[in-house]
């Protein structure tokens, strides 16, 4: 029985990937077993001795979560975000290439530059304008060359049901501080995303892949909920419906003030608008991607039913 490896176990992503993958796995996959690796298991830096890894195990897929996400920490260390969002991917690809394996990669709608006002399709030109953009799509392109079956997935905006994430954050604030008020930027836009659909719609993908007559060809695909928002929009709504909740008390979003993307004086340029178009996606596999207004308010009623983690110290 061949494993299915999976890196970055340790992030939002990861988590939920591992969990669809232990408790209700797409019945199209074949029989496996999960290794699962973390930044302390495994070292991304060394492409070397992550590609020996690789092809002493004979995975007959490699599922990369891994990501550097901080994208201002980025733009001062680019050794180290290549290293990791682009070299340790050339690794993984090249390693599957050779075995036959099967990869799925994460990337990110910050490979585009946010100038057009349409959401972007999968044909339109990436631009990154900073450095983990510019890295996140090297590791794309390195896929790609290796000629691996691969599936390439560009999503946004990730949130999950705990801490470490925008969602998290804000409720965490509103929460702990009642008496502070919060500013978000409402002039950049796109689409917020539950970690758990993002996973549990890659593998339903990767199962119908390797149907005996594929329903889907592999390459790469914008898997994003539909619809389109500001951070200060999607931080009102969350704070509305956690209120409805009693997660946080009644008016909470009114302490949310907006403010312009260039009072926030971030390191990284980011892009403007990044709504990532679907389309391709549910046309192709005859998966459901709803807004995103959906899955937040399921991810808020989860919140609901283990809300300890808003009070305990960040």
């Amino acid at each position: 029985m061949k494993p299915i490896l999976l890196f970055g176990a340790q992030g939002q992503l990861g988590r939920a990937l591992a969990t669809r993958l232990a408790q209700d796995p797409p019945s199209g996959l074949p029989a496996f077993t999960l290794e699962t690796f973390n930044r302390t298991h495994c070292d991304l830096r060394s492409a070397t001795r992550l590609g020996a890894l690789i092809r002493e195990r004979q995975p007959w897929a490699i599922i990369n979560a891994a990501a550097f996400t901080a994208v201002d920490l980025a733009q001062a260390k680019p050794d180290l975000a290549h290293a990791i969002n682009a070299h340790a991917v050339a690794a993984m690809a090249a390693a599957a290439a050779s075995s036959g394996a099967w990869m799925v990669h994460f990337s990110t709608d910050y490979v585009f530059d946010g100038a057009q006002p349409a959401a972007y399709r999968e044909t339109d030109t990436a631009a990154p304008l900073s450095v983990y953009g510019r890295s996140k799509l090297a590791g794309e392109q390195a896929v790609i060359a290796s000629g691996c079956r691969h599936l390439v997935f560009r999503t946004s905006w990730l949130y999950s049901a705990g801490p470490g994430n925008f969602l998290g954050t804000i409720l965490r604030r509103l929460r702990q501080h009642p008496e502070d008020s919060l500013n978000v930027v409402a002039d950049v836009h796109g689409t917020p995303n539950s970690a758990r659909r993002i996973a549990s719609a890659a593998l339903d993908a990767l199962a119908l892949c390797l149907q005996p007559t594929p329903a889907a060809a592999g390459g790469r695909y914008h898997l994003s909920a539909s619809g389109r928002t500001s951070w200060y929009d999607y931080a009102s709504f969350a704070a509305r419906q956690a209120s409805a909740l009693g997660l946080l008390p009644a008016g909470s979003a009114a302490r949310i003030h907006p403010i312009a993307a260039s009072a926030w004086k971030a390191p990284a340029p980011r892009p403007p608008q990044s709504q990532l178009d679907n389309t391709r996606f549910q046309q192709a596999f005859g998966l459901l991607l709803p807004d995103w207004r959906n899955d937040l308010s399921q991810t808020l009623e989860q919140i609901a039913r283990e809300p300890d983690w808003l009070t305990s110290p960040p």
